[in-house]
């Protein structure tokens, strides 16, 4: 699932939160340990998986989030954060989630 699911283009997410494949949150067992379930944030996560402008998406996954903490399913431990200094030089160098920077995207300026 997971390999042909990655090969899509971005602007085919559509496609990707009607795949009957893609399991809502509460469905999801690695996910949801909690066994959480609730069809609001179901619909909430399918909404922001087929929206292809990325402030709506934002916001969508925003109320979604509100939604989880307000009903405290899971409590929130450990927070990941990442300190990294870069020089002024460095072109190309974005913050990103998963912390991981590919050299074949930087460059060193003037």
């Amino acid at each position: 699932m997971g390999q042909d699911l990655v090969r899509r283009s971005a602007s085919d997410t559509r496609a990707i939160a009607r795949d009957p494949r893609v399991k809502p949150e509460s469905g999801h067992v690695r996910l949801n340990c909690s066994h959480e379930s609730n069809a609001a944030h179901d619909w909430l996560m399918r909404t922001a998986a087929g929206e292809t402008d990325l402030r709506a998406r934002a916001k969508t996954l925003a109320e979604a989030e509100r939604l989880l903490l307000a009903e405290e399913p899971v409590i929130p431990l450990l927070f990941y954060e990442s300190k990294t200094m870069v020089s002024r030089r460095v072109k190309g160098w974005r913050d990103n989630l998963l912390d991981r920077h590919l050299a074949r995207w930087l460059s060193i300026g003037p």
